[in-house]
């Protein structure tokens, strides 16, 4: 899986001033599903190849800068891989895939700068979080938006407890259960196990745990966002005994994730997720609605664009699936609406996204029906 970090993330924002392409689409599951995934990449970039060449792309420039994305047509082993989502950017300098969570619109944007709005949910706002599903034979890691989960890589992570432990027998299992006890309903172990023995096991268990929280620490020790646990229930305390990873939700999912699909898992995931991401943004849309009114916020498209650009965007709310093209004037900080895409022209809902992002803003990227008003954008100043 091709993964995106903020590192990345900032620099194709850096990318500009030469035509940029932008495909996204939704991806479905392996077997003919992947053959038909395959078909729909290739009528998107026919669509963006029409594109470069009404924007007055020469032929041999445009067939030359979508070359490498052309070449992933006949991949079989690439589509049965992208199983979440697919993102491809092309530039005369970039060529970049990233497999994510994305919303149900499949589209291509062609632009002097790359179209990152769908991905904003990944990095800010109502955006992504984490599962780990444990257990003693497999560890796996997924990133995920209420859109989708998708496995991802961290280095050096063992795959299981034999592989982390390899010179160890486990001569037995430690069999014990948890139950609210204590102050505040904390969960206890209650172990049914023999002395040592059981003691001689939960130490290896740590062992394991301690080596999975230092490579998840090593890889996302600037993260915050949630952190769900799906593991049998008798691993859980002793997973967050050995935990430092900040953002472990207390509760988690109970039962032996091998056992559950990644559609499953996504869907307990976002049960514990959602109200965390939900009230932020209703927190948020009362905001701009109480200061509509008092100057403080606005739904004008050119205003929000030109403060985004000066740092005054506090909080912004953009639709996902939605564009309103046009140019804005870096002397002027004025806008000028379009009614279609074209040379020169900008999705100025992306534009504003992305300068709120690079000015410390949040931004809610959300479905048309989530907007806190019947506008294409809705910001909260800073004063």
């Amino acid at each position: 899986m091709n993964t995106l970090t903020r590192t990345d993330f900032d620099s194709l924002i850096q990318q500009h001033g030469e035509w940029c392409v932008s495909v996204f689409m939704p991806t479905r599951l392996a077997g003919e599903n992947a053959k038909q995934d395959a078909i729909r990449f290739k009528n998107l970039l026919r669509q963006t190849e029409d594109q470069l060449l009404a924007a007055g792309v020469r032929a041999t420039d445009t067939q030359q800068l979508l070359a490498p994305a052309q070449l992933l047509i006949n991949d079989s082993l690439f589509w049965q891989n992208a199983n979440t989502g697919l993102a491809v950017f092309l530039s005369p300098q970039v060529f970049r895939i990233v497999n994510a969570p994305l919303p149900a619109r499949e589209y291509a944007v062609v632009a002097h700068r790359f179209h990152l709005k769908p991905l904003l949910r990944l990095f800010n706002g109502n955006g992504r979080f984490r599962v780990l599903a444990l257990s003693q034979n497999a560890v796996k890691v997924y990133e995920g938006t209420r859109d989708g989960m998708a496995p991802v890589g961290v280095k050096g992570m063992p795959a299981s407890m034999e592989e982390a432990l390899p010179d160890e027998l486990i001569e037995r299992q430690l069999q014990f259960h948890t139950r609210p006890t204590g102050k505040g309903g904390a969960p206890q172990a209650i172990y049914h196990g023999q002395g040592a023995g059981a003691e001689l096991t939960k130490e290896r268990l740590l062992r394991f745990f301690h080596q999975i929280d230092d490579r998840l620490k090593a890889q996302w020790h600037d993260r915050r966002d949630p952190l769900v646990l799906a593991a049998v229930d008798y691993l859980m305390p002793i997973y967050r005994e050995a935990n430092t990873c900040t953002g472990l939700l207390d509760a988690g999912i109970e039962g032996n994730p091998e056992e559950l699909g990644t559609e499953e898992l996504h869907r307990r995931a976002w049960e514990f997720v959602k109200p965390i991401f939900g009230q932020a943004q209703a927190d948020a849309a009362a905001r701009f609605a109480q200061l509509r009114g008092a100057g403080r916020a606005s739904d004008q498209v050119g205003d929000v664009v030109a403060a985004a650009h000066q740092s005054r965007v506090d909080t912004l709310f953009v639709p996902a699936d939605a564009q309103t093209w046009g140019t804005f004037d870096l002397q002027t900080f004025t806008a000028q609406p379009e009614e279609q895409p074209g040379p020169g022209r900008d999705d100025l809902l992306d534009l504003a996204a992305v300068q709120t992002y690079l000015h410390g803003g949040t931004v809610f990227v959300v479905d048309r029906a989530d907007m806190p008003a019947d506008t294409l954008i809705a910001a909260v100043f800073r004063y």
